[in-house]
């Protein structure tokens, strides 16, 4: 499954429900990808956190986190 804020406009016990589905499906070995600013309680899950990363193009300049 590929998800992005998937819990953002849930309540806990939906956001509970949600996580529970999720392990499940892993379980079986499927697999999640997720964007999310929220813990989507999930144990094992390996994370990738973007801190600052932006790309920003203005005319023939090229501006990224580091010089912008």
């Amino acid at each position: 499954w590929i998800v992005d804020e998937p819990t953002s406009g849930l309540d806990s016990h939906s956001s509970e429900l949600f996580s529970g589905l999720c392990r499940a499906h892993c379980a079986d070995g499927g697999i999640v990808i997720a964007a999310t600013h929220l813990p989507l309680g999930l144990g094992k899950a390996q994370t990738l956190e973007m801190k600052t990363l932006f790309t920003v193009f203005e005319g023939d300049e090229f501006f990224d986190g580091e010089n912008a």
